[in-house]
Parts: C-alpha cells; sequence; structure tokens
C-alpha cells in the first residue's frame, strides 16, 4: 500500500511561489520534500511564479510612470540595450609599434597611462 499524499496549503504555495522564493524554502515552509514539489507541483510553481513577475513587472512601469528616475534608468538597460559606457582614451605615438618597444618602454608607458587615470 501506497504512502498516503501529504496536503499541502495550495494557497501558500502559490504565494511562495510568486515571491520566488527557492523550491528548498518552499518545501521547508511546507513540511514536505523538494521532490514531492518538484513532482507534483512543478507546473503550478512556474505558473505562480509567472504571475510573480508580471506583478512585478507592473509596479516597476507604475514606478516609470510617476517618474522615479532610478526605475526609468533600470527598465531602460533591461529593454532599450542602454548601458553606461565609459571610454578611455589611450594617446600613442603612431609610429611606434608594441612589437618594436622594449619591455622597460612598455612599463613606463602603462605606468604613464595609470598616472594619467588615477589623476582622473
Amino acid at each position: 500500500m501506497a504512502r498516503p499524499k501529504k496536503k499541502i496549503d495550495e494557497e501558500l504555495l502559490a504565494n511562495l511561489s510568486q515571491i520566488h522564493c527557492s523550491i528548498e524554502e518552499m518545501a521547508n515552509i511546507l513540511n514536505v520534500s523538494r521532490d514531492t514539489l518538484e513532482r507534483r507541483y512543478a507546473a503550478f510553481i512556474e505558473q505562480n511564479r509567472s504571475k510573480g513577475k508580471s506583478t512585478l513587472r507592473r509596479r516597476m512601469w507604475g514606478l516609470v510612470q510617476k517618474d522615479n528616475l532610478g526605475a526609468m534608468i533600470w527598465l531602460s538597460k533591461q529593454h532599450l540595450g542602454m548601458s553606461e559606457k565609459t571610454e578611455q582614451k589611450i594617446e600613442a605615438d603612431l609610429n611606434t609599434t608594441a612589437a618594436i618597444l622594449t619591455p622597460d618602454e612598455i612599463v613606463a608607458m602603462l605606468e604613464k597611462i595609470r598616472k594619467r587615470s588615477d589623476v582622473g
């Protein structure tokens, strides 16, 4: 005879899934094994994690609509591919190539560049 199935509070499982608790966390809170959750509730957990994502996304967009600058920047990076790029300009003599520099000259150039970046 098989062991009776343990009763799981599905409302609590849905809430835990929506806030993206790990399987281990949910199993501990519900006092069941990880295997039980993965075997019996994988689709249910995934569905509720998607609900949690959409809630979070809706709230982030709400912040943007209220002119929250941090939310605007974050969503711009995520959805528009924007980023904060820093560029370093390295000045070099075009007539000099790395192939003809001695190790001491390379070290001297690197020190010079490092000193410039420390100042700025």
